[in-house]
């Protein structure tokens, strides 16, 4: 069974696809057709999601943050530069908010 989680913020949005393996995928577009989707639900997702970023660390947040909820997402360079960290240490911090983001959003029973 696939999941399908989408959040705007700006004029972007986050797709979070999860499969039956539990494999989270992020898809991010220009193009926002989260707008079709129903207000109340869009609130409540992006509600979870906050929930989800809040418990996964202050730095991890911040990096998917900026990574994929901004109207112009940066690069891991960029961000390791306002972070004062490499670009290569940024993409594995994001690797590991990924794979905590997945175990916050199991615990919380936003997935399976």
């Amino acid at each position: 069974m696939k999941q399908i989680i989408m959040v705007s913020a700006g004029s972007r949005s986050v797709q979070v696809v999860v499969d039956n393996d539990q494999e989270l995928l992020v898809v991010i577009s220009g193009d926002c057709e989260c707008q079709k989707q129903d207000p109340a639900r869009l609130v409540e997702l992006s509600h979870d999601l906050e929930i989800a970023l809040a418990k996964i660390g202050e730095r991890e947040a911040k990096i998917i943050r900026l990574r994929y909820l901004t109207d112009k997402s940066m690069t891991h360079g960029e961000i390791g530069k306002r972070l004062g960290i490499s670009g290569c240490r940024v993409q594995q911090l994001e690797e590991r908010a990924l794979l905590r983001l997945r175990r916050v959003a199991a615990k919380l029973g936003l997935i399976e």
